[in-house]
């Protein structure tokens, strides 16, 4: 019985582990076969650009106007896919404002402020000692953690 059990939980790891990053890797391979000169490919830092010059296991890619560099092909991502123009005439679609998971909904960093106890505070939250407005203030934690405790320094 001990080894059917064995059995079964190698099998399923093997499912569930190894399966999929074989499978991964086959279509990262068939990908880096297919890079050409002119896609626009997304880097697995996320930064975006269109291919320039393939060299071996190098890429010129440009990310800007005449700013290009060289990077590992085997960190492009993959390939951006444009969508083509039939079926989308007069659609002005425009691309989602998705906020990554370290901002607010005013775009402040919520995650490293700044200084250990530090956090930003967006201009709609009035601050102690620094009126209504301005486009950014800092409150000391520290500081608020005592003045609460009772602890004025």
């Amino acid at each position: 019985m001990a080894i059917i059990l064995l059995l079964a939980l190698t099998v399923l790891a093997w499912v569930v582990l190894i399966l999929p990053r074989q499978r991964e890797l086959k279509r990262h391979q068939a990908l880096m076969g297919q890079l050409a000169v002119g896609d626009e490919v997304m880097m697995t830092s996320g930064i975006y650009g269109t291919i320039q010059e393939i060299d071996g296991e190098y890429v010129q890619l440009e990310i800007a106007d005449g700013l290009q560099i060289k990077i590992a092909k085997r960190s492009v991502a993959a390939r951006v896919e444009t969508p083509t123009s039939e079926g989308s005439e007069g659609s002005d679609t425009e691309p989602l404002d998705i906020e990554s998971p370290g901002t607010d909904s005013t775009g402040a960093d919520s995650i490293g402020a700044g200084a250990i106890g530090q956090t930003p505070v967006s201009e709609a939250e009035s601050v102690p000692g620094q009126g209504e407005g301005g486009d950014e203030a800092v409150i000391d934690l520290d500081d608020e953690i005592d003045s609460a405790r009772g602890n004025e320094a």
